[in-house]
Parts: C-alpha cells; sequence; structure tokens
C-alpha cells in the first residue's frame, strides 16, 4: 500500500448489519454493474464503486494469490496463481470505449441483459478494463503466494518449493527448503525471505560465484505462519532482558503473525524480543497504516499495534475475515477492505473505524480469499475468489446519478 498505506441476497443493495455506534451503508449493486441505477439520487444505496472488468474463471479453482507490475508501455502486467497449479500472466490497458467485451456482460444472465438495455448511459466515470491471459505455466502443485523482485518472480508452493522465474528468459530454478506451504516472501536488504506453514523462516542470499540462491539463516516461530511484516519495534519496557531504550531509538524487526500470536524477531540477533497474545483465531493479514500495524484475524477482529507492541484500537466485525488491504476512494477516503464469506465485500474509513461499506460481488457467493488495490486515480481494486473468479472495480464520484 502506498503513501500513508505502506504494504445481499434480495433487495436492491447488499446485506447489512453493524453496532449501534457504527454507520453501516451499502454500495448499489446495479451501479456497480451498470455504470448508472433507474433510482438516481432517490436511491438508498451509495453510488461509488464501478465494476470495470471481470474474469468469471481466471483460474480451475481457487485463487491463492496475485500481484501486478507496470509495463513500460503503460500497461500493467498481472500474475496469478491458483489451486489448478497454474501461474497465468495477464495484461490490464483500458478497454475500447466503443466495443463491451467485458465477460460479465456477455453471461447468460438475461435478466441483468435486459437491465443494461434499459441504461447506456455510465455516468460513473470510471475506466473499463480490458484484461487478457498473455501465458499460463503449469507449476504442478499449488500457487500459494509470489513477489516479483527486478526481473525475478518467486512463486512459494503448497509443497514448500519456492520457483524462482527469470522473467526476461523464462527459465527457472527451485529453492528447496521449506516442507510445507508458504504463505509469505518479501525482500529485506536484498535477502529474500520466506515463511511456511509449519513455522519455519529461510533467509535466501544470492551467491553470485554459483548464480543461486543459498540459505544464509532460519529461525523456527512457535505456531504456523500466515503473513510476516517488516517494521520498527520500539522496546520501552526492557522486555526478556534487553536494556530499556528511547522510543526514537526504534530499529526494524520482522513481525511473524499466526495462529494466535505475533512474534517479533531482531534481524541481528535472530532472537524473539516480544511476543504478543491475540484472541480471536489466526491472523489472516497484517498492514502497515500511520505508523501502526493493522491485523485482522480469522473471527473478524480488527487490531490496531503501536511500534512498542501495544494494543491502540479494537474492532470486532462479527464475521470471519479471510484476506485485507487498504485503498484509497475517489473522495480521497481511506479505507480498509477485508474480504469475507459469500463474495462479501467489507470496507471501514480509517483511521476512526466509524464508517462501513458492504458490498456482495456479483454473479457469485464464493469467498473472497484475495483483495488487492491496484493504484490508480480513482483507485482500482482487484477481489480473487474461490471459484476461480477474479473482479476488478474502480471508486468513482458520479456526476449525476
Amino acid at each position: 500500500m502506498k503513501g500513508r498505506w505502506k504494504g445481499g441476497k434480495g433487495g436492491h443493495g447488499g446485506s447489512s448489519n453493524g453496532g449501534s455506534n457504527t454507520k453501516v451503508s451499502e454500495i448499489c449493486r446495479h451501479f456497480v454493474q451498470q455504470g448508472n441505477c433507474k433510482f438516481g439520487q432517490n436511491c438508498n444505496y451509495s453510488h461509488i464503486l464501478r465494476q470495470v472488468a471481470q474474469i468469471q474463471k481466471a483460474h480451475f479453482g481457487g485463487i491463492r494469490c496475485a500481484i501486478t507490475s507496470p509495463l513500460p508501455t503503460g500497461e500493467l502486467e498481472l500474475f496469478t496463481g491458483g489451486c489448478d497449479g497454474q501461474l497465468k500472466r495477464w495484461i490490464i490497458r483500458p478497454a475500447d470505449k466503443d466495443v463491451m467485451t467485458n465477460e460479465s456482460e456477455m453471461s447468460n444472465n438475461h435478466r441483468r441483459r435486459n437491465y443494461q438495455n434499459k441504461f447506456q448511459n455510465d455516468i460513473s466515470g470510471a475506466t473499463k478494463l480490458s484484461v487478457k491471459m498473455d501465458s499460463t505455466i503449469n507449476c504442478s502443485a499449488e500457487v500459494c503466494s509470489c513477489l516479483i523482485y527486478g526481473d525475478v518472480l518467486f512463486c512459494g508452493l503448497i509443497n514448500g518449493t519456492i520457483r524462482a522465474f527469470h522473467r526476461p528468459t523464462g527459465s527457472f530454478t527451485d529453492l528447496i527448503g521449506h516442507n510445507q506451504e508458504i504463505h509469505q516472501l518479501l525482500i529485506i536488504d536484498n535477502i529474500l525471505v520466506s515463511a511456511c506453514w509449519g513455522g519455519k523462516i529461510v533467509f535466501w542470499k544470492f551467491d553470485q560465484n554459483s548464480g543461486t540462491f543459498v540459505i544464509s539463516a532460519q529461525i523456527q516461530a512457535k505456531e504456523h505462519i500466515k503473513c510476516l511484516k517488516y517494521f520498527p519495534y520500539k522496546n520501552v519496557s526492557g522486555v526478556m532482558g534487553q536494556p530499556q531504550c528511547q522510543v526514537q531509538d526504534a530499529c526494524p524487526h520482522l513481525w511473524v503473525c499466526g495462529g494466535g500470536i505475533v512474534q517479533i524477531v531482531d534481524l541481528i540477533t535472530l532472537q524473539v524480543v516480544r511476543e504478543i497474545m491475540f484472541d480471536g483465531g489466526p491472523i489472516m493479514s497484517v498492514l502497515e497504516y500511520e505508523n501502526h500495524l493493522v491485523l485482522c484475524s480469522l473471527q473478524g477482529v480488527i487490531r490496531v499495534i503501536s511500534p512498542t507492541g501495544e494494543e491502540t484500537f479494537r474492532k470486532s466485525l462479527g464475521s470471519p475475515t479471510l484476506c485485507m488491504d487498504g485503498t484509497v476512494t475517489a473522495d480521497a477516503k481511506h479505507i480498509l477492505m477485508m474480504g469475507q464469506n459469500n463474495g462479501h465485500l467489507k470496507c471501514i474509513t480509517l483511521p476512526l473505524f466509524d464508517s462501513v461499506l458492504e458490498f456482495h460481488t456479483p454473479d457469485t457467493r464464493s469467498e473472497i480469499r484475495l483483495v488487492s488495490s491496484l493504484g490508480g486515480s480513482p483507485g482500482i481494486i482487484l477481489t480473487a475468489q474461490w471459484d476461480g473468479a477474479l473482479n476488478f472495480y474502480q471508486w468513482c464520484l458520479p456526476k449525476g446519478s
């Protein structure tokens, strides 16, 4: 995440529920799909999001990971990995305004085609996208995570192998150091760091002489690992025998997040200097925002943690949360997006967590396993679902509805 971010059934809208202290509103599904709504300004739902592309079957089975990279042409390349063992490359570009090739508009949903014929005037101002598959590689195992670093695309597989593709040539090499699925890959000071579900963290360094990656260090966490974060830690209390330091003396540490516990690792000694226990089930995702970490758990508990490791805010969503990312809307609001079951996307405004937007993705009730901000202005977001569907949306400020 950039800038301040670092890293319904029935009815006209979606479904809603929320606490008495939180304003809950729903996003109009008709406006999302058509860029217009027959109720106009009298609609009870928000006209702020437009679907700009959809691939109904990007993978046969769930989509596990996705990552984008800008091309010199101004286009965007998207890599997706799925349960079908396929790694796919897509090219994203603005679609021809006179050609409506969106897969959702070519579906067999007769009722939706009739609705579209009644509203040809798209007032959303959103840019329709063309998303075309460019190539496919069979990795022979589920692709669980991916990372682009320079000319190399790293893919973490379910069998514990890390496959490193040299993008200019298409050649690859396998890094063997895990025996369980790789959930997280990141780069710290030119070192590749990988973490698997079994709790093992491996540090890889590229060896110029052999032209391969070699293991430079490894540590074992206490529990399963779902995500890692490179983030400052400020030891202000002399925890676990460490000397007390001033708040301004913070230095980056590795925050290891998994099943109900966060372990903070000193990257110089590779020792755990702090452990933070959490309830609410496994930690599914972690983001940096305004010099704090935002964590979400499987049971839908959102927590904000300061660099000193103290909890400064907590909120329960009341429903399971599978993934999380941040974005900025067309009216410059900072939004925390969370993918849930039944195609449900829940968005909470920051920094006060005082407003909730809810939306069900069209055509499917499959759980959202990945939500990602693709950038742009206004911002474009991607959802990847367990039935293999890819949906692309853009925040908008319609001129008249």
